[in-house]
């Protein structure tokens, strides 16, 4: 339902609306209909009449069934969220999504994104478990947007182009907000609008508050920190994650005609994709490393070659039989000092 300004003098099924001066401009909604004949006697009767004080008051026209409609009440439910009682916010937000879904999206990602994408509401148990799925997901050829809603599957709301323009940047304010509930939403479906962000955005923002996460004494937080790393590798590069000192620790068991198959299969990244972009960026630096950890990220040494592992594998060796030596030594003493203390008896001939 559209709403717009007509001007004095507009007339319907053939009556002026008023007669008072030229410049007053009456606030009036567009039916997507016929007006009934009900409707159109109290907008004639109450709405236009002449003695002002004799006109109802906001509250009274808003309380009207034609000038209610779904976009104005959840605007209204969410406005007033602090007052409502728990059950009310229960029910509210298990029905939302299938309000939503109906609704132009566009009319929802102006109007109703704003209030919805702030941190009270995502501190909702129900809007977790029954919205966000729905709400920040943007459709896909995965997800894609369909004719009616099913609780029991995604249903994304709005395509790519209103998702980026809308969602992302309320999205990637919300990063910066340190509540436990909210980081653990934006978690949770990190993996579905960080595509659509500018990598820029992702190494300079986003990434760092991500990291953050990992000095939490929330095991959960944790865990759900390190998943979402894992899913931003694909889009910074590896190098972004943990430092650019890496060496090739693993190697490829695969047989040689295997090898070829693959190679002649798979084809190069494009080079404008984020794998192929350089970065020298190291996110780890501030991490307090332990033992079990890898080598600190800046280090002065230059990356260990063939020849520098071989050496490092014969020192090993070495190292292993010294020990070997000194071992077989101290257990031969061992036995010198048993046998003194225990003569061997003589034989009885």
């Amino acid at each position: 339902m559209d709403t717009f300004f007509c001007p004095v003098g507009v007339w319907i099924r053939g009556v002026p609306l008023n007669h008072r001066d030229r410049g007053y401009w009456e606030f009036l909604y567009a039916f997507p209909g016929v007006i009934s004949d009900s409707t159109y006697t109290y907008i004639q009767q109450q709405m236009l009449n002449i003695d002002p004080m004799a006109r109802p008051a906001v509250v009274e026209l808003m309380a009207q069934p034609w000038m209610r409609n779904d976009v104005s009440d959840i605007a209204d439910f969410l406005s007033h969220l602090t007052v409502k009682t728990q059950s009310e916010k229960d029910n509210f937000f298990s029905d939302l999504p299938a309000r939503l879904h109906p609704l132009p999206p566009r009319v929802v990602a102006e109007h109703l994104l704003p209030l919805l994408l702030t941190p009270l509401i995502m501190t909702e148990t129900v809007a977790r478990r029954c919205l966000w799925k729905h709400l920040l997901t943007p459709a896909s050829s995965q997800h894609p947007r369909r004719m009616t809603f099913d609780p029991c599957r995604i249903c994304p709301l709005f395509d790519e182009d209103l998702f980026t323009y809308h969602a992302v940047p309320l999205l990637l304010n919300l990063m910066e907000s340190h509540d436990y509930h909210v980081r653990m939403v934006l978690l949770e479906h990190l993996v579905q609008f960080t595509p659509l962000c500018p990598r820029e955005e992702l190494v300079g923002s986003l990434l760092p508050e991500v990291l953050v996460g990992l000095h939490d004494v929330s095991d959960e937080m944790v865990q759900a920190t390190l998943r979402a790393l894992a899913d931003l590798v694909s889009l910074v590069g590896g190098e972004t994650i943990v430092g650019t000192t890496r060496s090739c620790i693993f190697a490829d068991s695969t047989p040689r005609s295997q090898k070829v198959v693959m190679e002649k299969t798979q084809t190069p990244p494009p080079s404008g994709s984020p794998n192929s972009l350089p970065s020298p960026l190291t996110s780890l630096q501030t991490l307090p490393l332990s033992p079990l950890q890898a080598p600190p990220i800046f280090s002065s040494k230059a990356p260990p070659t063939s020849q520098d592992e071989a050496r490092r594998q014969q020192r090993a060796e070495k190292m292993r039989e010294k020990r070997e030596m000194q071992r077989r030594k101290k257990m031969a003493a061992k036995l010198g000092e048993l046998s003194q203390q225990w003569p061997t008896p003589a034989c009885n001939g």
